[in-house]
């Protein structure tokens, strides 16, 4: 039992079906998951739990995600540890929101989900 979070694409096959796919798993990063939550109450006037929601995301919401990795607002791996994010592993999140950001620009949806 924990916070599993998930950052998913969503693809249109050739015959217009959704596929899902995962691009990113975070296990326990709560600062993740507060910017997520912080940006969720911002899209919505909901006062419910930020459990089990999609956030479907844009590139401008990727953007100032990828500033907050910059500017070390997201800073720790494991919130049970506190344990700092090492460079690579800040340049290796940095780069699955790139990556993300072309399949906006691609057509294709992008969703963070999380639970507890």
């Amino acid at each position: 039992m924990g916070l599993d979070q998930h950052l998913m694409i969503v693809r249109k096959d050739s015959s217009g079906k959704e596929e899902e796919y995962e691009m990113c798993y975070w296990r326990k990063k709560h600062d993740i998951q507060q910017w997520m939550e912080r940006l969720w109450r911002k899209k919505t006037t909901t006062d419910l739990p930020f459990c089990c929601v999609d956030l479907y995301l844009t590139i401008e919401d990727l953007d100032a995600l990828e500033q907050a990795y910059k500017n070390e607002e997201i800073e720790y791996s494991d919130y049970s540890y506190k344990t700092d994010l090492s460079e690579e592993e800040k340049a290796e999140e940095i780069e699955y929101i790139a990556i993300t950001k072309e399949e906006l620009k691609a057509g294709h949806k992008v969703y963070y989900t999380s639970s507890w």
